[in-house]
Protein backbone atom coordinates (compact mmCIF):
# COMPACT_ATOMS: atom_id res chain seq x y z
CA UNK A 1 0.00 0.00 0.00
CA UNK A 2 2.82 2.11 0.58
CA UNK A 3 3.94 1.91 -2.93
CA UNK A 4 0.42 2.49 -4.67
CA UNK A 5 0.49 5.53 -1.83
CA UNK A 6 3.93 6.95 -3.60
CA UNK A 7 2.79 6.57 -6.95
CA UNK A 8 -0.41 8.04 -6.49
CA UNK A 9 1.58 11.13 -4.86
CA UNK A 10 3.83 11.21 -7.98
CA UNK A 11 1.06 10.97 -10.39
CA UNK A 12 -1.04 13.58 -8.81
CA UNK A 13 1.35 16.08 -8.54
CA UNK A 14 1.95 15.59 -12.22
CA UNK A 15 -1.00 15.56 -13.42
CA UNK A 16 -1.36 19.00 -11.35
CA UNK A 17 2.23 20.58 -12.67
CA UNK A 18 -0.06 21.02 -16.06
CA UNK A 19 -2.67 22.87 -14.60
CA UNK A 20 -5.98 23.67 -12.65
CA UNK A 21 -8.09 20.07 -12.91
CA UNK A 22 -11.76 19.43 -12.22
CA UNK A 23 -11.93 16.59 -9.63
CA UNK A 24 -13.70 14.39 -11.54
CA UNK A 25 -11.22 14.39 -14.66
CA UNK A 26 -7.63 14.22 -11.93
CA UNK A 27 -9.35 11.04 -10.43
CA UNK A 28 -9.86 9.29 -13.49
CA UNK A 29 -6.49 10.26 -14.93
CA UNK A 30 -4.48 9.54 -11.81
CA UNK A 31 -6.55 5.89 -11.96
CA UNK A 32 -5.49 5.40 -15.46
CA UNK A 33 -1.91 6.38 -15.19
CA UNK A 34 -1.76 3.89 -11.87
CA UNK A 35 -3.79 1.47 -13.25
CA UNK A 36 -5.69 1.00 -10.05
CA UNK A 37 -9.81 1.16 -9.22
CA UNK A 38 -9.59 2.77 -5.94
CA UNK A 39 -11.17 6.37 -5.91
CA UNK A 40 -11.19 6.48 -2.41
CA UNK A 41 -7.35 5.78 -1.90
CA UNK A 42 -7.25 9.19 -4.31
CA UNK A 43 -8.95 11.26 -2.61
CA UNK A 44 -7.56 10.32 0.86
CA UNK A 45 -4.19 11.37 -0.96
CA UNK A 46 -5.57 14.59 -1.97
CA UNK A 47 -7.16 15.53 1.29
CA UNK A 48 -3.42 14.60 2.71
CA UNK A 49 -2.00 16.65 0.15
CA UNK A 50 -4.29 19.25 0.65
CA UNK A 51 -3.34 19.36 4.62
CA UNK A 52 -0.17 19.80 4.28
CA UNK A 53 -0.47 22.77 1.85
CA UNK A 54 1.06 20.92 -1.26
CA UNK A 55 -2.71 21.36 -3.29
CA UNK A 56 -5.24 23.59 -3.27
CA UNK A 57 -9.16 23.47 -4.10
CA UNK A 58 -11.50 25.82 -5.38
CA UNK A 59 -15.12 25.32 -5.90
CA UNK A 60 -17.59 23.07 -3.94
CA UNK A 61 -18.85 19.09 -4.44
CA UNK A 62 -18.41 17.68 -7.68
CA UNK A 63 -17.08 21.45 -8.89
CA UNK A 64 -13.77 21.24 -6.86
CA UNK A 65 -11.06 22.41 -9.38
CA UNK A 66 -7.43 21.48 -7.83
CA UNK A 67 -4.02 22.73 -8.36
CA UNK A 68 -0.63 23.32 -7.23
CA UNK A 69 -0.39 26.08 -4.22
CA UNK A 70 2.26 28.69 -5.53
CA UNK A 71 5.82 28.11 -3.32
CA UNK A 72 6.77 31.75 -5.47
CA UNK A 73 5.30 33.53 -8.11
CA UNK A 74 5.70 36.56 -9.94
CA UNK A 75 3.35 38.62 -12.95
CA UNK A 76 4.75 41.77 -15.11
CA UNK A 77 3.38 43.54 -18.36
CA UNK A 78 5.80 45.78 -20.16
CA UNK A 79 5.38 47.96 -23.16
CA UNK A 80 7.06 46.08 -26.32
CA UNK A 81 8.52 49.74 -27.72
CA UNK A 82 12.27 49.72 -26.80
CA UNK A 83 12.11 45.97 -25.25
CA UNK A 84 15.00 44.32 -24.68
CA UNK A 85 14.77 40.49 -23.85
CA UNK A 86 17.52 40.20 -21.57
CA UNK A 87 16.56 43.03 -19.74
CA UNK A 88 12.96 41.60 -18.85
CA UNK A 89 15.18 38.61 -17.40
CA UNK A 90 17.60 40.37 -15.35
CA UNK A 91 15.11 42.05 -13.59
CA UNK A 92 12.83 39.14 -12.78
CA UNK A 93 13.99 36.10 -14.42
CA UNK A 94 17.76 36.10 -12.88
CA UNK A 95 15.97 36.52 -8.89
CA UNK A 96 13.30 34.46 -9.60
CA UNK A 97 15.58 31.72 -10.40
CA UNK A 98 18.07 32.12 -8.44
CA UNK A 99 17.48 29.06 -5.89
CA UNK A 100 17.80 26.34 -9.10
CA UNK A 101 21.12 24.47 -10.65
CA UNK A 102 22.84 26.19 -13.76
CA UNK A 103 21.05 23.67 -15.83
CA UNK A 104 17.58 24.50 -15.24
CA UNK A 105 18.55 28.18 -15.09
CA UNK A 106 19.92 27.89 -18.53
CA UNK A 107 16.70 26.33 -20.21
CA UNK A 108 14.51 28.93 -18.77
CA UNK A 109 16.77 31.87 -19.62
CA UNK A 110 16.88 30.34 -23.17
CA UNK A 111 12.73 29.96 -23.48
CA UNK A 112 11.98 33.39 -21.84
CA UNK A 113 14.10 35.72 -23.48
CA UNK A 114 13.36 33.69 -26.94
CA UNK A 115 9.57 33.83 -26.35
CA UNK A 116 9.55 37.54 -25.91
CA UNK A 117 11.86 38.26 -28.47
CA UNK A 118 9.58 36.54 -30.69
CA UNK A 119 6.64 39.05 -29.57
CA UNK A 120 9.11 42.28 -29.49
CA UNK A 121 9.93 41.23 -33.20
CA UNK A 122 7.18 39.60 -34.80
CA UNK A 123 3.52 39.84 -32.79
CA UNK A 124 3.07 43.70 -33.66
CA UNK A 125 1.61 43.59 -29.64
CA UNK A 126 1.77 46.77 -27.87
CA UNK A 127 1.77 44.78 -24.68
CA UNK A 128 3.82 41.77 -23.45
CA UNK A 129 2.77 40.13 -19.85
CA UNK A 130 5.30 37.39 -18.65
CA UNK A 131 4.18 34.60 -15.92
CA UNK A 132 6.70 32.84 -13.54
CA UNK A 133 4.95 30.44 -11.47
CA UNK A 134 7.00 27.70 -8.70
CA UNK A 135 5.36 24.71 -7.06
CA UNK A 136 5.93 21.62 -6.06
CA UNK A 137 5.81 20.09 -9.60
CA UNK A 138 8.67 22.24 -10.99
CA UNK A 139 8.37 26.07 -12.25
CA UNK A 140 6.19 27.41 -15.19
CA UNK A 141 6.92 30.41 -17.75
CA UNK A 142 3.99 32.16 -19.29
CA UNK A 143 4.83 34.83 -22.21
CA UNK A 144 1.23 36.36 -23.35
CA UNK A 145 0.61 39.16 -25.88
CA UNK A 146 -2.11 40.65 -27.86
CA UNK A 147 -1.03 40.74 -31.39
CA UNK A 148 -1.78 39.59 -34.65
CA UNK A 149 -1.51 35.56 -33.64
CA UNK A 150 1.51 33.25 -34.07
CA UNK A 151 -0.54 30.89 -36.23
CA UNK A 152 -1.90 33.37 -38.59
CA UNK A 153 1.07 35.51 -39.21
CA UNK A 154 2.81 31.98 -40.14
CA UNK A 155 -0.12 31.30 -42.28
CA UNK A 156 -0.48 34.30 -44.57
CA UNK A 157 3.70 34.73 -44.35
CA UNK A 158 4.35 31.17 -45.78
CA UNK A 159 0.58 30.93 -47.96
CA UNK A 160 -0.20 27.99 -46.17
CA UNK A 161 -3.64 25.72 -46.07
CA UNK A 162 -4.50 26.51 -42.28
CA UNK A 163 -3.53 26.39 -38.84
CA UNK A 164 -2.44 22.65 -39.03
CA UNK A 165 0.35 23.13 -41.70
CA UNK A 166 1.94 26.19 -39.64
CA UNK A 167 2.02 23.80 -36.50
CA UNK A 168 3.72 20.83 -38.84
CA UNK A 169 6.09 23.47 -40.28
CA UNK A 170 6.74 24.78 -36.14
CA UNK A 171 7.58 21.15 -35.39
CA UNK A 172 10.21 20.54 -37.60
CA UNK A 173 12.17 24.18 -36.53
CA UNK A 174 13.65 26.67 -38.84
CA UNK A 175 10.70 27.92 -39.52
CA UNK A 176 10.66 32.05 -39.39
CA UNK A 177 9.27 34.93 -41.48
CA UNK A 178 12.62 37.22 -40.84
CA UNK A 179 15.66 35.07 -41.68
CA UNK A 180 17.97 37.50 -42.20
CA UNK A 181 17.63 38.03 -38.36
CA UNK A 182 16.63 34.86 -37.10
CA UNK A 183 17.18 30.68 -37.16
CA UNK A 184 13.60 29.84 -36.59
CA UNK A 185 14.81 27.71 -33.72
CA UNK A 186 13.39 29.25 -30.49
CA UNK A 187 9.78 27.64 -30.59
CA UNK A 188 11.70 24.29 -31.73
CA UNK A 189 14.34 24.57 -28.93
CA UNK A 190 12.41 25.56 -26.34
CA UNK A 191 10.18 22.76 -26.71
CA UNK A 192 11.65 20.35 -26.19
CA UNK A 193 13.93 21.99 -23.17
CA UNK A 194 10.48 21.82 -21.59
CA UNK A 195 8.75 18.76 -20.23
CA UNK A 196 5.28 20.47 -21.66
CA UNK A 197 5.45 23.11 -23.40
CA UNK A 198 2.03 25.11 -24.95
CA UNK A 199 1.33 27.23 -27.38
CA UNK A 200 -2.04 29.01 -28.10
CA UNK A 201 -3.31 31.44 -30.40
CA UNK A 202 -6.81 32.01 -32.17
CA UNK A 203 -8.55 28.72 -32.05
CA UNK A 204 -5.47 26.05 -32.17
CA UNK A 205 -3.74 25.17 -28.99
CA UNK A 206 -0.73 22.93 -29.49
CA UNK A 207 0.20 20.29 -26.57
CA UNK A 208 3.77 19.55 -26.66
CA UNK A 209 5.44 16.63 -23.95
CA UNK A 210 8.06 14.45 -23.74
CA UNK A 211 5.91 11.55 -24.95
CA UNK A 212 3.45 13.19 -27.25
CA UNK A 213 2.11 16.27 -28.95
CA UNK A 214 -1.60 17.29 -29.93
CA UNK A 215 -3.05 19.65 -31.94
CA UNK A 216 -6.75 20.90 -31.20
CA UNK A 217 -9.47 23.56 -31.83
CA UNK A 218 -10.28 25.53 -28.75
CA UNK A 219 -13.88 26.84 -27.97
CA UNK A 220 -13.12 29.93 -27.18
CA UNK A 221 -10.46 31.93 -29.13
CA UNK A 222 -7.46 32.98 -27.59
CA UNK A 223 -6.37 36.98 -28.35
CA UNK A 224 -2.50 37.06 -29.36
CA UNK A 225 -0.57 34.56 -28.48
CA UNK A 226 0.07 32.91 -25.35
CA UNK A 227 3.12 30.14 -24.73
CA UNK A 228 2.85 28.21 -21.36
CA UNK A 229 6.27 26.11 -20.51
CA UNK A 230 6.63 23.82 -17.74
CA UNK A 231 10.20 22.43 -16.65
CA UNK A 232 9.63 19.32 -14.32
CA UNK A 233 11.98 19.64 -10.92
CA UNK A 234 14.33 18.66 -10.20
CA UNK A 235 15.81 17.89 -14.16
CA UNK A 236 19.34 16.17 -15.30
CA UNK A 237 18.59 17.80 -18.51
CA UNK A 238 20.92 20.77 -19.92
CA UNK A 239 20.61 22.87 -22.89
CA UNK A 240 23.12 21.73 -24.58
CA UNK A 241 21.81 18.19 -24.97
CA UNK A 242 18.58 20.03 -26.58
CA UNK A 243 21.04 21.58 -29.31
CA UNK A 244 23.11 18.69 -29.36
CA UNK A 245 19.98 16.33 -30.20
CA UNK A 246 19.36 18.41 -33.47
CA UNK A 247 22.45 19.64 -34.54
CA UNK A 248 25.24 17.40 -33.41
CA UNK A 249 28.26 19.47 -33.76
CA UNK A 250 27.38 21.83 -36.60
CA UNK A 251 25.48 24.90 -34.71
CA UNK A 252 25.13 26.72 -38.12
CA UNK A 253 22.82 24.56 -39.59
CA UNK A 254 19.44 22.53 -38.74
CA UNK A 255 20.93 18.90 -38.88
CA UNK A 256 17.41 16.62 -38.08
CA UNK A 257 13.70 17.43 -37.90
CA UNK A 258 11.63 15.17 -35.95
CA UNK A 259 8.18 15.14 -37.85
CA UNK A 260 5.15 13.96 -35.92
CA UNK A 261 2.73 13.15 -38.57
CA UNK A 262 -0.43 12.83 -36.42
CA UNK A 263 -0.24 16.85 -36.78
CA UNK A 264 -1.15 15.96 -40.73
CA UNK A 265 -3.92 13.76 -39.84
CA UNK A 266 -4.32 10.38 -38.86
CA UNK A 267 -4.76 9.09 -42.27
CA UNK A 268 -2.17 9.78 -44.62
CA UNK A 269 -3.10 9.02 -48.50
CA UNK A 270 -2.33 11.67 -50.79
CA UNK A 271 0.97 13.16 -52.50
CA UNK A 272 -0.51 16.53 -51.55
CA UNK A 273 -0.26 15.42 -47.67
CA UNK A 274 3.07 13.89 -48.81
CA UNK A 275 4.31 17.03 -50.03
CA UNK A 276 3.16 19.02 -47.08
CA UNK A 277 5.16 16.89 -44.62
CA UNK A 278 8.26 17.31 -46.79
CA UNK A 279 7.57 20.86 -47.80
CA UNK A 280 11.16 22.36 -46.47
CA UNK A 281 12.65 18.68 -46.35
CA UNK A 282 16.22 20.11 -48.10
CA UNK A 283 17.09 22.12 -45.25
CA UNK A 284 17.56 19.07 -43.07
CA UNK A 285 20.63 16.61 -43.01
CA UNK A 286 17.90 13.97 -41.58
CA UNK A 287 14.53 13.89 -41.43
CA UNK A 288 12.63 11.30 -38.62
CA UNK A 289 9.08 10.52 -39.05
CA UNK A 290 7.25 9.66 -36.31
CA UNK A 291 4.24 7.72 -37.28
CA UNK A 292 2.71 7.90 -33.66
CA UNK A 293 -1.04 7.87 -33.65
CA UNK A 294 -1.35 7.39 -37.51
CA UNK A 295 -3.88 4.87 -38.39
CA UNK A 296 -3.83 4.20 -42.11
CA UNK A 297 -0.91 5.37 -45.00
CA UNK A 298 -1.87 5.02 -48.85
CA UNK A 299 0.47 3.92 -51.64
CA UNK A 300 0.75 7.58 -52.99
CA UNK A 301 1.66 9.36 -49.55
CA UNK A 302 4.50 6.33 -49.33
CA UNK A 303 5.49 6.89 -53.22
CA UNK A 304 5.87 10.56 -52.90
CA UNK A 305 7.85 10.46 -49.32
CA UNK A 306 10.39 7.46 -49.36
CA UNK A 307 10.85 7.02 -53.39
CA UNK A 308 10.46 10.92 -55.41
CA UNK A 309 11.74 12.43 -52.63
CA UNK A 310 14.44 10.66 -51.49
CA UNK A 311 15.57 9.87 -54.80
CA UNK A 312 15.36 13.79 -55.30
CA UNK A 313 17.36 14.76 -52.14
CA UNK A 314 19.94 11.73 -51.67
CA UNK A 315 21.68 13.66 -48.98
CA UNK A 316 18.85 14.17 -46.75
CA UNK A 317 18.38 10.84 -44.67
CA UNK A 318 14.62 9.62 -43.74
CA UNK A 319 14.35 7.69 -40.97
CA UNK A 320 10.71 6.23 -39.23
CA UNK A 321 9.70 5.34 -36.25
CA UNK A 322 6.36 3.99 -34.33
CA UNK A 323 4.99 2.30 -37.75
CA UNK A 324 2.10 -0.22 -37.62
CA UNK A 325 2.66 -3.58 -39.39
CA UNK A 326 0.93 -2.44 -41.96
CA UNK A 327 2.75 1.12 -43.01
CA UNK A 328 5.57 -0.41 -42.45
CA UNK A 329 4.68 -2.73 -45.00
CA UNK A 330 4.06 -0.04 -47.46
CA UNK A 331 7.32 1.81 -46.52
CA UNK A 332 9.25 -1.55 -47.54
CA UNK A 333 7.39 -1.66 -51.04
CA UNK A 334 8.11 2.29 -51.69
CA UNK A 335 11.82 1.93 -51.02
CA UNK A 336 11.95 -1.63 -52.28
CA UNK A 337 11.18 1.19 -55.78
CA UNK A 338 13.62 3.62 -55.07
CA UNK A 339 16.35 1.18 -54.98
CA UNK A 340 15.70 -0.63 -57.73
CA UNK A 341 16.31 3.01 -59.50
CA UNK A 342 19.37 4.19 -57.75
CA UNK A 343 20.87 4.13 -54.17
CA UNK A 344 18.71 3.82 -51.53
CA UNK A 345 17.50 7.30 -49.57
CA UNK A 346 15.59 6.44 -46.24
CA UNK A 347 16.04 3.66 -43.43
CA UNK A 348 14.19 3.02 -40.03
CA UNK A 349 15.10 4.90 -37.19
CA UNK A 350 17.64 3.46 -34.69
Amino acid sequence: MIGHSDAIRREILTQLGVGPTPTSDLITDVLRACKLTDRAAIRSELKRLRRYGVVEARGRTKAVVYRLTALASTLKGYACTGLEEHAVWSEIGVPFFSPDPENVRRMAEYAVTEMLNNVIDHSGSPRVALHLWRDMAGVKMVVEDRGVGIFKKLQEHFKLANARHVVLELAKGGLTTDPERHTGQGIYFTSRMCDRFVLESGTVSVYSSRKQDWIFERASPVEGTSVIMHIDLPTSRTDKEVFDAAMGENYYGFGKANVVLKLAGDSLVSRSQAKVVMARGDKFREIVLDFTGVKTMGPAFADEVFRVFARSHPDVQIKWMHTTPAIEHMIERAVAAAEAEGPPGARPAD
